[in-house]
């Protein structure tokens, strides 16, 4: 059913200056702009004409970086320098199970498309979760770009930290997926998604300095 936007300011693109028009909508594409005498024949095709009242109409913005799952973790350790505050995130990220990254995906959508964002990049390191993830972001209705978290290498080893055997076991878990294993895992989300108007996946490796020469040759196939 199409729907028509009317009274308008219709922002086009970056380079245009907004206009009176009005806006027609049919499924989940722009099926057309009119603006001037033109109003009255795109409004004639709609089954519903909402009125903006003067309100600006723009394309949807694009959160091309976000970690979903840290929704969850707000509260913790976010008083830290970035590199440090990653060591906690680790952590507190291993207690997530599956309906909790749920509620932390739908929490970030719903304030996303309430200030205007109907696109994003979400970051995810927990690969095991992915099947629980990309169920949730299809339920959110925006257009995500589902980016695996791709790294083997430990922050505390990268800073050299020396820890006790039994943080480091928490820490770690049974630690980082074998290359084989990111693989089969990114073939199976494309294989998931392939088709799907709205979710898409993309590799994420986790900055050049967490991942192997290894990783990021297997990655650049």
């Amino acid at each position: 059913m199409a729907r028509a936007i009317a009274r308008a300011l219709i922002l086009a693109d970056a380079a245009a200056e907004p206009l009176p028009g009005a806006l027609l909508i049919d499924g989940n594409r722009i099926a057309g702009i009119a603006h001037g005498d033109d109003v009255a024949a795109l409004c004639a095709r709609a089954a519903q004409v909402d009125d903006a009242g003067g309100a600006l109409v723009l394309p949807g913005f694009v959160n091309a970086h976000h970690h979903s799952y840290a929704n969850a973790l707000r509260g913790t350790e976010n008083a830290l320098p970035l590199e440090l505050w990653s060591l906690f995130t680790v952590a507190w990220g291993r207690a997530l199970d599956a309906g909790t990254l749920r509620l932390a995906i739908l929490l970030g959508a719903a304030e996303m498309l309430r200030a205007g964002y109907s696109a994003v990049v979400d970051h995810a390191p927990h690969l095991g979760l992915r099947a629980a993830a990309i169920a949730a972001h299809r339920e959110s209705g925006m257009r995500v770009a589902y980016a695996p978290m791709l790294q083997d290498r430990h922050d505390h080893d990268l800073f050299g930290f020396d820890l006790p055997a039994a943080l480091r076991a928490d820490i770690e878990g049974q630690g980082f997926a074998t290359h084989e294993a990111m693989a089969a895992a990114v073939d199976e989300l494309v294989a998931a998604t392939r088709g799907d108007a709205r979710v898409s996946i993309l590799l994420g490796p986790n900055a050049p300095q967490r991942c192997s020469p290894a990783l990021l040759d297997l990655v650049g196939r």
